[in-house]
């Protein structure tokens, strides 16, 4: 059965002991370590990066957290040539129940660790280090010196190096934590460990509220750094309680959360309380990616370093696809508005629908799919042609009437076509394209292709009849397509609200036991990873989505419609005027030091020049010719 996301999936636990019983707890250890699932197994290290990087290390007398906290991706890491570096000597100053690494009274700190550190980094020429450390409470800044010189060594000597820094709470000292901040490194990460009801039990020299309070405190001082934080999943905390910890991690600014089953290092440690399926692992790649972190690691194998070496390039990838985004944002803005200008003039005639507000929905959905991929739409379509790659100028000619229009200015505003692109229009009946969208998807596989077909169409088109019957046919012939419902809430002048018995349009996949997800059609970002999410989906198996998503026409119904209309108030309109996609995509580039105002400014200059281009086009473009009328009525 497809996953529908209607609701979060919760877990059942049948079996989950309490840590206060002792006879409990070594019942619970006899009982899981006898059914220890398949997934957790690993094959052994011994690749030829793996054995050189560890007889470096005994060479260098340096110790690795991938070693001394028995890390099962050890071998996986280090032959991508990434490790994990424990500085500040092997010895612990606290006891936390969870860890592997000895506790005790340290010894004296080495002078010459952060130079041979450096030295083995560049011998082994790493893509990736993570520095961590033993707590060293024994220390004015808690080591936080030998963070800092250990950063500017490995800069010295291998500039290419991306550095993570995995570091204590330095007992809340801020000072402590300013000196790791200035030194900056590519990502500062704190694990938050475990919810706060167990917090006394496993991390007994920590504090939840000072662990939150320091990667808060990081955020704050540097906001354009990477900010990132773990969670140990198996210790005996709740599901709801784990989502409340990622909430929490999430508030303060964290961009990158990784999530990892606890193995018990020895029989003197906490017992697991149970095992996390990879598909509840995957659920909660889900929703911490709905809380809007950047990147979310979760797996039974995932430890705080990960795939650590993917992830600075994972937010560098990420930073430029929401600029890409946000410049389609403000072409399509742009594009419109002089579409209504020239709608005044007299120079666009027909029906002319704005997709003003809409925006993101185009730009997040479009930036999943790969150019062989098919997309197919209602008649407010301009934004998605726009993005599909349609030009401006062929867009604006189209709506102009002229030859030199993406339909050779047959088809007007409602019927932009691009068929190289994959384009399929431009539909003018109330859903009358849904059911071309199942044939499009009956098509691909019938022709063994991998592809998927994107459908865009409005609310109202939910109660028509060829709706259900595309939805029930996709889902019975496992179609990949992706009916992405467009909800700003009007179906023309009435709202929907007063037509449908069902008004939450993503209860209707249940019928068909479809995957289904609600989104937030004002966030790109939140549009692009639904989508990814749906389109994996269909590559995979086959399988269907719906997609509602709720956003908000700024215009009216078309151009006919008054601003406002008389179905809807001014106030509401300003009201979700305040939830541009546009400002809040800007504000997040802003606030994570992508883009400054210029950067904005030479953006939406570089538009208008390109809309303006395309007004001139549209002008000096000639009619058709009158011969026209008969091509492209049949084909061969």
């Amino acid at each position: 059965m497809a996953v529908n996301h209607l609701v979060e999936i919760r877990p059942f636990v049948a079996f989950r002991p309490s840590l206060s019983s002792p006879s409990l707890m070594a019942t619970a250890l006899t009982q899981i370590a006898a059914r220890k699932p398949a997934w957790l197994k690993v094959p052994a290290p011994g690749g030829p990066n793996y054995l050189a990087l560890k007889h470096l290390m005994r060479e260098l007398k340096l110790h690795t957290v991938c070693e001394e906290a028995h890390c099962p991706n050890v071998g996986e890491c280090w032959e991508h040539k990434a490790a994990t570096f424990m500085i500040l000597g092997d010895v612990c100053t606290r006891n936390c129940a969870y860890c592997a690494v000895a506790h005790g009274t340290p010894a004296p700190l080495d002078a010459g660790e952060p130079v041979r550190l450096a030295e083995a980094v560049r011998q082994m020429a790493l893509r990736h280090v993570v520095i961590t450390s033993v707590d060293r409470d024994d220390l004015p800044n808690g080591g936080a010196e030998v963070f800092a010189a250990c950063i500017a060594e490995i800069r010295r000597r291998t500039p290419g190096t991306s550095i993570e820094v995995l570091i204590p709470d330095f007992k809340g000292s801020e000072r402590a934590l300013r000196l790791v901040v200035d030194a900056k490194p590519d990502i500062l990460n704190h694990n938050l460990e475990t919810i706060e009801r167990l917090y006394r039990l496993a991390r007994p020299g920590g504090r939840y509220a000072r662990a939150l309070e320091l990667l808060r405190r990081a955020k704050q001082l540097d906001p354009g750094a990477l900010t990132k934080s773990g969670i140990i999943c198996g210790l005996g905390e709740e599901w709801d309680e784990l989502l409340t910890a990622m909430r929490d991690v999430r508030a303060q600014g964290v961009d990158i959360l990784t999530l990892g089953q606890y193995l018990r290092p020895s029989d003197q440690h906490l017992p697991i309380a149970r095992y996390y399926a990879p598909a509840e692992f995957a659920e909660l790649r889900r929703l911490g990616m709905a809380m809007g972190y950047r990147h979310v690691e979760a797996g039974p194998l995932v430890r705080s370093s990960y795939h650590a070496w993917a992830q600075p390039k994972a937010d560098q990838s990420q930073v430029e696809l929401a600029r890409r985004m946000l410049r389609q944002m403000l072409l399509i803005r742009r594009f419109e508005e002089k579409a209504a200008e020239a709608y005044a003039l007299g120079k666009i005639g027909g029906f002319c629908h704005l997709y003003i507000g809409q925006e993101a929905v185009a730009a997040g959905s479009l930036a999943a799919l790969r150019l062989d991929d098919y997309v197919i739409s209602s008649y407010r379509e301009h934004g998605q042609a726009l993005v599909r790659g349609v030009s401006a100028k062929a867009a604006m000619a189209e709506l102009y009437g002229k030859a030199t229009g993406c339909s050779k200015g047959k088809g007007g505003s409602m019927h932009l076509f691009d068929a190289a692109k994959r384009f399929m229009g431009g539909h003018g009946i109330v859903g009358g394209h849904v059911p071309l969208a199942a044939g499009i998807g009956f098509a691909i596989k019938y022709q063994g292709g991998d592809q998927v077909c994107l459908c865009y169409f409005g609310e109202a088109a939910v109660n028509i009849g060829a709706f259900h019957e595309a939805l029930n046919m996709s889902s019975v012939y496992h179609l990949p397509v992706i009916f992405c419902c467009e909800n700003n809430r009007y179906g023309m002048g009435t709202a929907f609200e007063r037509v449908a018995a069902v008004t939450d349009v993503v209860e209707h996949a249940c019928s068909y036991d479809m995957a289904a997800e609600l989104v937030n059609g004002m966030d790109a970002l939140a549009m692009y990873a639904a989508t990814q999410r749906a389109v994996e989906r269909a590559r995979q198996g086959g399988h269907p989505t719906l997609l509602e998503v709720r956003t908000y026409r700024f215009m009216g119904h078309s151009m006919s419609d008054p601003l406002h209309g008389v179905y809807r108030t001014k106030d509401e309109v300003e009201e979700q005027k305040k939830r541009d996609p546009i400002s809040q995509l800007t504000a997040k580039l802003k606030e994570d030091g992508a883009l400054d105002q210029a950067g904005v400014d030479a953006l939406d200059a570089e538009v208008r020049a390109e809309v303006e281009e395309a007004v001139r086009f549209a002008d000096e473009s000639p009619d058709p010719e009158p011969a026209e009328l008969f091509t492209h009525v049949v084909t061969d």
